[in-house]
């Protein structure tokens, strides 16, 4: 674009590079399989096959799938203080096990993005030294020793270690109060019998901090973590908070099975058709019968257990992969550590065997396999994929295991996108703020309405990410010069709130407590005239990734000025 203003005898001129995007969106998905497999692959009508790809991922073992895992972990877009923490795992993990994932690390600057996980962590940190789920949230036990525990493996490393000193030193105060506080709790309650719906809350701050106390080297008391006057039984408790007592008693050097919880948890252990599990807890929002299992098994494997025993269980842990993730990012991190302390515990099998990928018949990729280690990530450009859909063929032949994942990444067109709802429905509108019911104008405050209904799941956290038509920018509420027009009135909606604020739209975050409905909003403001396409709301439980919805794209027209709707005519008789 180029400016130009001249006078009667001078000039200037100023030439500016101005992005221009394409009116669309792109969109995510994926399946992964085990064995010879055939993937069916058919693009939705509006997409764009030039831009798009899909991504083909072989592992001849589960460790094999790991680095995928990786990549899905380290790309997620959101940052509550879980999945911050869940964000560098796989970094800390990389640089730790560099034998077994120099590959998947190979050319990043890892070191780099450690410190910019760590620094977030700092500044997602409580006064009192704690950490809840988001900024400014009350702080959790169960959070806060899962990020203490990677603060001190990243401490290890070299990684700001000065940084993170202070921030375990404020941690530690939180922690010491916090156990004090929940024994005295426990304490108080003793003639009260929980039930195991209740017990979970009772125990979790209890157990939590014990952890945390054993990570950060303070004396833990064996009646926090043993059965007898503070935990009257062993199967109040859920997998997770059993697999953390015990992970604690070990540590304490307590590895007799029949009182430091592994025969009560072994007590808990299902028995299906794809291995052996755990069922969920009610750990807040990160609850899943794979986090439970891996979390079994890093607690088994931490006590001594059997190890060709644990074989069912990760078993499952392979059945319930999906494409290249598991539930969500915390069950993805437990089951990438689960994975890797088993691997640790016995010499698995090299394969010998050589693969094929065809797509419509036609060879795209062959070779061999022989290590447990090894990754294959193929590309696939959209243009191979036939309109009338394709398939994608993965076979081998020989001795060992394939794991295969597909993720496809489409680039869709606004313009014809009508929605799509899975789990849950997704709406959005604008709404004049000084014109209820006019078209907005240039210069409007606009305010964005996203509505959610059908969510079935409770104790969920659910995301909102709209992306704004490219006349409207959106109206930073923390900035002071906008507080007149960001009053809770303005707003209305506020069931959620914004948790960032990006380029050309908001991300909003609330509670799912299994409400029929979730009104949210956020303000922006007209900046330019014209048409323009809206590409659609995204919106996801972050703890259940599977149910999500778009909402449609539109079309908005923006002009210059605007004109209220006429007021209804009321008749009224003259005396």
């Amino acid at each position: 674009a180029e400016g130009m203003g001249s006078g009667n005898e001078f000039s200037d001129a100023v030439t500016q590079t101005l992005p221009i995007k394409v009116a669309g969106f792109v969109q995510k998905s994926g399946e992964a399989k085990e064995g010879n497999a055939e993937y069916t692959v058919k693009f939705p009508e509006g997409t764009n096959y030039t831009q798009s790809k899909l991504v083909l991922d072989l592992a001849p073992s589960l460790l094999g799938t790991i680095p995928t895992a990786m990549r899905g972990l380290l790309d997620y877009p959101y940052g509550c203080v879980e999945q911050t923490t869940s964000r560098f795992v796989p970094l800390v993990i990389a640089h730790r096990e560099k034998g077994i994932f120099a590959e998947a690390i190979k050319g990043k600057d890892t070191t780099k993005m450690l410190e910019k996980g760590i620094e977030h962590l700092g500044n997602l940190q409580n006064e009192e030294g704690g950490w809840g789920f988001w900024s400014g949230g009350e702080s959790n036990p169960y959070v806060t020793s899962y990020v203490i525990e990677y603060l001190l493996e990243a401490r290890s490393l070299g990684v700001r270690v000065d940084d993170i000193t202070l921030m375990l030193a404020s941690a530690r105060t939180y922690v010491e109060q916090a156990s004090k506080e929940a024994i005295a709790t426990r304490e108080k309650n003793l003639p009260l019998t929980y039930s195991a719906a209740e017990s979970e809350e009772v125990y979790k701050s209890l157990i939590s901090l014990a952890y945390a106390k054993s990570l950060l080297g303070l004396s833990v008391e064996p009646r926090e973590t043993h059965e007898g006057a503070l935990i009257p039984s062993y199967a109040l408790l859920s997998p997770e908070l059993l697999s953390l007592a015990i992970r604690v008693n070990t540590r304490m050097g307590d590895f007799d099975m029949s009182q430091n919880g592994v025969e009560a948890l072994m007590a808990k252990v299902k028995k299906g058709e794809a291995g052996w599990y755990w069922d969920a807890g009610k750990i807040d929002y990160y609850a899943s019968q794979d986090a439970a299992t891996a979390m079994a098994v890093q607690a088994l494997i931490a006590a001594r257990y059997d190890h060709e025993a644990l074989v069912p269980a990760v078993r499952f842990l392979t059945a319930s992969r999906k494409a290249g993730y598991w539930s969500n990012t915390y069950a993805t991190v437990q089951v990438i550590r689960a994975l890797v302390d088993f691997s640790k515990q016995g010499v698995a099998q090299n394969p010998e065997y050589a693969y094929r990928v065809e797509l419509d018949g036609k060879l795209i990729k062959e070779g061999k396999m022989t290590s447990n280690l090894t990754n294959i990530s193929l590309s696939i450009a959209g243009e191979m994929i036939r309109p009338e859909g394709s398939v994608l063929k993965v076979s081998y032949v020989g001795t060992g295991e394939l794991y295969s994942s597909l993720l496809q990444t489409l680039a869709r067109e606004s313009a014809t996108f009508v929605g799509e709802s899975h789990g849950m429905m997704l709406t959005r509108k604008y709404e004049s703020v000084a014109r209820p019911g006019a078209v907005p104008a240039l210069g409007d405050t606009v305010r964005v309405v996203l509505s959610v209904s059908g969510v079935k799941q409770a104790r969920n956290r659910l995301v909102v990410e709209d992306t704004l038509p490219a006349g409207m920018v959106p109206i930073h509420e923390n900035f002071k010069n906008e507080r007149g027009a960001t009053s809770l009135e303005n707003r209305r909606f506020v069931s959620g709130w914004v948790d960032e604020y990006t380029e050309n739209g908001a991300v909003i975050t609330l509670d799912a407590y299994g409400l029929d409905l979730y009104e949210m909003s956020y303000l922006a403001r007209v900046v330019n005239t014209g048409e323009y396409y809206a590409p659609p709301a995204y919106a996801e439980l972050m703890y259940s990734p599977m149910v999500y919805a778009y909402s449609s794209a539109s079309r908005e027209i923006f002009p210059e000025t605007s004109v209220a709707p006429k007021k209804p005519f009321i008749e009224r008789s003259l005396k």
